[in-house]
């Protein structure tokens, strides 16, 4: 499956004149291949325009790779159905996977209210014979062709792949085949199209149509899961979504990432990690309906998955809907997470109070996102948004948040209770029983100058070597090299309180609380 969008009237222009221009002999069977066959191919597509093949089985269902109806959003089929008696392609949008295979990637597709063509199968394979892939490949445009015919032969009759029995066939595989038809001479079916090598053009794979039986397919849940397989897809497709923001305009690296994400889902359809992948990408890409569809998807697989609440958080951010965006990131910071996560979460919800206005509960989940992992490589991000709104918290808010020096400290309670100082409700105090460092904090802020948007510059006397931080993060104690002297400056109250001189250079110095 391939992702792309597709326009009937041009690909059938082309289809017409590469018709009237078969002259020879082998031509001439491959047109007689597409006249028999090409009724029974079915062409997938979802809401995002990734697209892929199928083959027709009976009036109503269609066998496909399961990568290419997996997809978490809405699904057309479009495929030559009888009407009053009279054959026409059209295009059905009630479409359900009734069944997958519990081991190869295959699913069984019901197509409501259809009349279908089906395909004549055979499930006699010979090495060299000659064969055809019939389905709807990506074109050089990155759109798809529709009931494209290639011929080649088949390579060797069983080959194991990945522990699984495929026919090898040196027939050209382009992604948008998948699901598609591999037929012998006579037009019959032999296999179900799955995946070419990307480096190596004549290099193809499907599976036996010896395999379709339909007691075989079973429900979502009955699938083997193939963890490891699916981890490696999974990254090929992250390192490709990543390499996007660099190729921005690059019209196959989307369609490549997609066909990935798939395939991993494939192997492994309860992991939400990889449509929160996919869901990333698009919201990398600002397709925010298409990324709200799979964080859904994760939530839906995961309904306490906390990269997809916060996925979802973004997409609302950017849609300008604050307060849904807040109540997912929320949820996100309440789900069972890591550390990174959850300071995504913290991160996202602190955005959204920030754009509403709320600059004490912004303040505060910014500074709990810091908290949460300092090792993030958005740690300066955090740290410069949690200074551009210190200046808009009163003196007790400020203490309280500095005050805080563990994640456990923090809760979403805590968080509905605080108030801007502008909205006329008084800010939090410290009660005596609050604790030695709010206490000490407190008592530190008593008599500092007001805070505001203007940036507070001390001069000094000296150039200083080693600075420690000490009185629960109230003072700041510089090292005097050319002195050999400590001088302590209090940071609430904007200035040096002293120094105190070093019997000789070897000593070593600390700061604790207290």
């Amino acid at each position: 499956m391939i992702r792309g969008r597709h326009n009937l009237a041009l690909w059938a222009a082309v289809a017409i004149v590469g018709a009237a221009a078969s002259v020879t002999a082998g031509e001439d069977l491959k047109t007689r291949i597409g006249r028999k066959v090409v009724p029974s191919i079915a062409y997938f597509e979802d809401l995002q325009g990734a697209f892929g093949s199928g083959v027709a089985v009976d009036k109503t269902h269609v066998l496909t790779n399961f990568h290419v109806v997996n997809s978490p959003m809405p699904m057309t089929v479009t495929v030559v159905s009888y009407r009053d008696g009279k054959p026409a392609e059209r295009t059905f949008k009630d479409v359900r996977v009734v069944g997958i295979h519990p081991s190869y990637d295959l699913a069984l597709v019901e197509v409501k209210g259809a009349s279908l063509v089906p395909a004549e199968l055979s499930t006699t394979v010979v090495t060299g014979q000659t064969a055809f892939a019939v389905g709807n490949p990506v074109g050089d445009d990155g759109k798809a062709q529709r009931n494209h015919v290639t011929q080649g032969i088949v390579s060797a009759a069983s080959r194991i792949v990945d522990g699984r029995a495929c026919i090898q066939t040196n027939v050209g595989i382009a992604p948008g085949n998948s699901g598609g038809a591999l037929v012998n001479d006579r037009g019959q079916v032999i296999g179900i199209v799955t995946f070419g090598h990307r480096e190596r053009e004549k290099l193809g794979f499907a599976i036996p149509i010896r395999l379709f039986k339909r007691s075989n397919f079973k429900g979502l849940t009955q699938r083997k899961v193939d963890a490891a397989r699916a981890a490696e897809l999974f990254m090929q497709a992250e390192n490709i979504r990543i390499s996007i923001r660099f190729h921005p305009n690059d019209p196959y690296r989307p369609g490549l990432a997609v066909l990935l994400y798939q395939q991993a889902l494939s192997e492994n359809p309860k992991d939400p990690a990889i449509y929160c992948g996919m869901g990333q990408m698009n919201l990398d890409r600002k397709e925010h309906v298409y990324a709200e569809y799979c964080f859904k998807k994760a939530v839906e697989v995961s309904p306490l998955f906390s990269p997809a609440l916060t996925g979802l958080g973004h997409v609302e951010l950017a849609r300008k809907r604050l307060s849904a965006a807040a109540e997912y990131f929320r949820r996100g910071l309440v789900a069972p997470k890591s550390p990174a996560a959850s300071s995504m979460a913290a991160e996202g919800l602190a955005e959204a109070k920030r754009r509403q206005g709320q600059w004490v509960q912004a303040a505060y989940a910014f500074r709990w996102s810091q908290l949460l992992h300092p090792k993030s490589r958005r740690i300066t991000i955090r740290k410069e948004a949690w200074r551009a709104l210190a200046p808009k918290l009163g003196k007790d808010h400020f203490a309280l948040l500095i005050a805080k020096t563990k994640p456990e400290q923090f809760s979403l309670t805590e968080l509905r209770t605080l108030t801007d100082p502008a909205a006329g409700i008084p800010a939090p105090s410290f009660p005596a029983a609050s604790g030695q460092v709010a206490r000490a904090i407190a008592q530190a802020m008593q008599g500092a100058p007001a805070i505001t948007d203007k940036p507070l510059a001390v001069a000094m006397s000296q150039r200083t070597g080693k600075i420690v931080m000490g009185y629960y993060g109230c003072r700041l104690v510089l090292h005097y090299e050319k002195a050999n002297k400590l001088a302590v400056f209090n940071i609430p109250q904007g200035r040096f309180e002293g120094t105190i001189d070093l019997p000789d250079r070897s000593v070593l110095f600390a700061a604790g609380g207290g």
